[in-house]
């Protein structure tokens, strides 16, 4: 995995967060409320393209009081992105459905759906070589983790006590 692919990802993300802002204000949502929303919206899409649901989603729920509030949910925490009437919220919801089916669309996140997927071959690359190291020691000669050069692998120590 390359530090440009890891930069690339970021720029990406970015320009999905900020379609995700134009596609609100289009829906005539504005104020601080875009910018939290995009980026909820943002992660849930990216959370529905990946196949990981503990990058969040959004939920509402109803208050006592009779106000309703849209929550970012992630695993067990819960953070409120918006509170307002039923209506408002509703308005809001309304276009937060219409902002993840277009963020959600594969061509928006094919770019960051590629990067994971080198992400996680990596890291099976990565982890089958610690397996080796601990089922045979450190290789001599040059070591893909650590690039070390030289060193005699490593020699388990006697018994302590």
């Amino acid at each position: 995995m390359e530090e440009k692919s890891w930069e690339e990802v970021g720029k990406e993300r970015r320009s999905l967060a900020e379609q995700g802002r134009n596609l609100y204000r289009q829906h005539r949502i504005d104020g601080d409320l875009v910018e939290a929303m995009a980026w909820a919206t943002t992660h849930e899409a990216l959370g529905k393209a990946l196949d990981l649901p503990g990058l969040g989603y959004l939920e509402r729920e109803e208050r006592p009081e009779g106000s309703t509030a849209i929550l970012r949910v992630e695993g067990t925490r819960r953070n409120e992105v918006a509170i307002g009437t039923k209506l408002v919220i509703e308005q809001v919801w309304a276009a937060k459905e219409e902002v993840l089916r277009q963020l959600s669309h594969p061509e928006r996140t094919e770019t960051i759906k590629r990067f994971y997927k080198d992400l996680l071959e990596k890291v099976a690359e990565i982890a089958d070589q610690l397996d080796l190291i601990l089922l045979k020691g450190r290789p001599d000669g040059i070591c893909n983790l650590c690039q070390s050069t030289g060193v005699a692998p490593l020699k388990p120590k006697g018994r302590v006590g």
